[in-house]
């Protein structure tokens, strides 16, 4: 999904960073525990398996190319077009197709009266699976249920639906050298979300998991490096038009709901100060994830 800009730049500036980078409480704990159990320690990493390849077209918004059946397990979705992308999720029954996509403009376009309401249908109804966008590729796992493919950057092109089946096979998630993790803390009844890292980034490139890890909230990753005497806070608040002036993306992921995890390369700008936000927005106080915490400064990577 596109990132929608931050209604003010000091949304994220009043917040101390380092307080970002911290998970606190009974929530916290048991995302960080989670977290271990699922995620890649420094050091260590999954053992890769073979997973099946799906080729995907996308033409002004048109998806094409996954197949209208699938077996349930792990697939890598490859993608060729540099100014696309694609996300998939997974309808619960009696979420149709348009309401999906009506909600999703209502979430990730213009400010509307009803974005309070889509946003929390769209939680509760739409089960984020994972995407990329840009000309990349990402693994993810898919369970039976009925699908919608989309180009969240298209024109509102041809959205493609397919169905997985219950024949499959489970398989390893392809290794990662490092892993972030999306958690929901709650504090005094007021939620605040917070990245979890395990690993660092390699200045070679290599393979990234991503993980949301708790909450009723999806989530997903921007990595972007700082330029030089910039901050995460003036990268991820700037609101203009063209180039920001303060950092360069790298890569975006798809959206990912509650307890789903999706692995992807990265390929870095080269040594340098890189930092991840997510820009979901959190329907109760209309706000980006990443102006309630979601903002996370890593190691320099030299």
């Amino acid at each position: 999904m596109r990132k929608p800009g931050l209604t003010t730049a000091t949304a994220i500036a009043s917040r101390d960073e380092t307080e970002a980078q911290q998970v606190k409480g009974r929530w916290g704990r048991w995302a960080a525990v989670s977290f271990a159990s699922v995620a890649v320690a420094a050091g260590c990493s999954f053992p890769p398996s073979p997973v099946r390849a799906v080729a995907v077209t996308d033409k002004a918004g048109a998806i094409s190319g996954i197949p209208g059946t699938l077996a349930a397990g792990q697939y890598t979705f490859s993608l060729s077009n540099a100014t696309g992308g694609l996300q998939l999720v997974r309808l619960t029954p009696g979420y149709t197709q348009a309401q999906l996509l009506s909600d999703v403009g209502a979430v990730f376009g213009p400010p509307s009266p009803g974005a309070k309401a889509a946003a929390e249908r769209l939680y509760a109804k739409a089960h984020f699976v994972g995407g990329a966008n840009g000309a990349t590729r990402f693994s993810a796992y898919l369970i039976p249920g009925s699908y919608v493919a989309v180009d969240p950057n298209g024109p509102g092109g041809r959205p493609e639906a397919f169905r997985v089946t219950p024949r499959g096979v489970r398989q390893n998630f392809p290794a990662a050298d490092v892993a972030f993790g999306g958690s929901m803390l709650m504090s005094g009844g007021h939620e605040s979300f917070a990245w979890q890292v395990i690993g660092n980034l390699k200045a070679s490139g290599g393979t990234l998991r991503f993980t949301t890890l708790n909450g009723d909230e999806p989530h997903f990753l921007v990595l972007a490096k700082l330029k030089a005497g910039h901050t995460a806070q003036q990268c991820f608040s700037f609101e203009g038009n063209g180039a920001n002036p303060n950092c360069d993306e790298v890569l975006s992921t798809g959206v990912l709901s509650t307890n789903e995890t999706m692995t992807m390369p990265y390929t870095l700008k080269g040594p340098g100060t890189y930092a991840i936000a997510c820009f979901v927005t959190n329907p109760e106080t209309g706000q980006p994830h990443a102006a309630l915490g979601m903002v996370r400064v890593l190691p320099p990577v030299r």
